[in-house]
């Protein structure tokens, strides 16, 4: 069988909404390599999608301003990079160490060019953005009780800086362990 990768799949939202799932026709959902559907990410991306869950109120309370439909999709395509990118490199990337693994494995990898499609270093911009989301997911793991013992050089996903220098993430360098519903 061939290697199909994650993919992004966006639904025709008349059709889901016809079939009686209208408050999600507009989510896309995650396929895995096998081609399957990725459950987790794909809740992940509907928690985000509905407001259920984000990296402030870490699903205590509903976001009155979810993030919007392009957000949602850009969200999907990052976090589908980076589940190719665990895959291909035998890492569990929901629970890999933050710093030994996402920072100094896969965001070097992609400033480096060499986890790039043209093999050319990407933009602190995209480094920053891809890492955000793969960070927000292991959190929302964590919290969803998916992952127990999370250790991460964060409080919150809030507390990011985006710069643009390499680098990418500034964080506070304090260790947390995360558990569900911690913080």
């Amino acid at each position: 069988m061939s290697d199909y990768g994650f993919k992004l799949v966006i639904p025709d939202a008349d059709e889901l909404t016809e079939a009686g799932f209208g408050k999600v026709a507009h989510i896309p959902a995650i396929f895995d390599s096998t081609p399957g559907y990725a459950r987790l990410p794909s809740r992940f991306l509907i928690d985000r999608a509905l407001g259920v869950w984000d990296p402030t109120g870490r699903g205590t309370k509903p976001n009155p301003r979810p993030p919007s439909r392009i957000s949602i999709k850009n969200f999907g395509y990052w976090l589908c990079n980076a589940l190719e990118w665990a895959e291909v490199r035998g890492v569990d990337l929901i629970a890999c160490d933050y710093t030994t693994v996402l920072i100094g494995r896969y965001q070097q990898e992609m400033l480096k060019g060499i986890w790039s499609l043209r093999g050319k270093p990407l933009a602190a911009q995209t480094v920053n953005a891809r890492i955000a989301v793969t960070l927000e997911f292991q959190i929302w793991c964590a919290d969803k009780g998916f992952l127990v013992g999370l250790v991460c050089c964060i409080r919150s996903c809030s507390q990011l800086r985006i710069s643009s220098r390499p680098y990418a993430l500034e964080a506070s360098h304090t260790a947390t362990r995360l558990t569900a519903r911690s913080m």
